[in-house]
């Protein structure tokens, strides 16, 4: 079985998904809806939705490669008039996911030579049948955390020769806001933003949207006459939320290449010395209906006394 250099959370979700649908007619075979992404108000039950976390950087190394790991929400509804039974309905599905899962522990797609997403993969089960409320149903949740470890390449990185001393919050902000907007040309799915944003104070009226700010940051002498800054910035990519796969997937391929424009102009035309994507997470807003993905960006800079 090949091995894939790189990854992205879309992939890992298709290949969940394509997996699960393989037992459809064997251990899955009382399942009646897969969904990538938030179920919605007509879903048949019982249900397997399976929802990005999170992204984290754990290793960096040589040549632009990195060990990045993904971690994903796998959740189990069911739905019966006798909870007992819902319950033990929910509880025969997530085992038969975790013998899924030990099997098939590199996330390999279905291609005629499979080709694996992570080169391992482990699993916590967070729930067993917990009841929940849900449009005035009651439901059983089951739900099993996914952690998957890849190896990923950094696109090539532009230099900047002169690095700017004394740049403030409020201006790195700005630079990496100038640095996603000026791009909208190069990367085809950024160029779907509408808008972009630097500040709470500004609204957002159209979406697909990014927001950049919320800047915090720490000093720390190791010269005599300046200090070096480490600046934390918060990226957000917000999308509308519809209870389809194809919203998921437009939120997804936007955090795609915001993460390559963050590392290609990693220096923000100088404003930095060096900066790097820590880790995502994917949040959801219940009360604006948005997918909302949450970079965090670490940037060092310098400051001369």
């Amino acid at each position: 079985m090949a091995t894939a250099a790189t990854t992205t959370m879309s992939v890992l979700l298709d290949n969940l998904k394509t997996k699960f649908l393989t037992f459809k007619a064997g251990t899955l075979s009382d399942v009646q809806t897969y969904q990538r992404g938030v179920i919605g108000p007509l879903a048949v039950f019982p249900v397997i939705a399976m929802l990005p976390l999170s992204e984290e950087i754990i290793q960096r190394r040589s040549n632009l490669k990195y060990k990045v790991r993904r971690n994903i929400d796998i959740e189990i509804y069911t739905r019966d008039f006798d909870t007992g039974r819902g319950f033990d309905e929910s509880v025969q599905i997530i085992d038969a996911v975790k013998n899924i899962l030990q099997d098939n522990f590199t996330i390999p797609d279905d291609a005629a030579t499979p080709v694996d997403a992570a080169y391992r993969s482990t699993w916590e089960v967070q729930e067993m049948g917990a009841p929940i409320n849900y449009n005035n149903q009651v439901l059983q949740r089951s739900l099993i955390t996914l952690s998957c470890v890849s190896t990923e390449t950094m696109p090539s990185r532009n230099d900047v020769a002169t690095v700017t001393a004394n740049v403030s919050p409020d201006a790195l902000v700005g630079a990496v806001k100038d640095v996603l907007e000026d791009n909208k040309g190069t990367y085809t799915n950024l160029n779907r933003v509408h808008t972009f944003v630097d500040s709470v104070t500004k609204p957002i009226s159209v979406y697909p949207a990014i927001f950049v700010g919320i800047p915090t940051g720490t000093r720390e002498q190791i010269r005599p006459g300046s200090d070096d800054l480490r600046t934390n910035i918060e990226v957000h990519v917000m999308t509308k939320l519809y209870a389809k796969e194809q919203s998921l997937n437009f939120n997804l391929s936007i955090v795609e290449d915001v993460k390559d424009a963050l590392q290609v102009d990693y220096m923000f035309g100088g404003k930095v010395e060096n900066s790097q994507i820590e880790r995502i997470n994917y949040e959801i807003d219940t009360e604006d209906l948005l997918y909302i993905s949450v970079f965090k960006l670490s940037c060092k800079g310098r400051e001369f006394l």
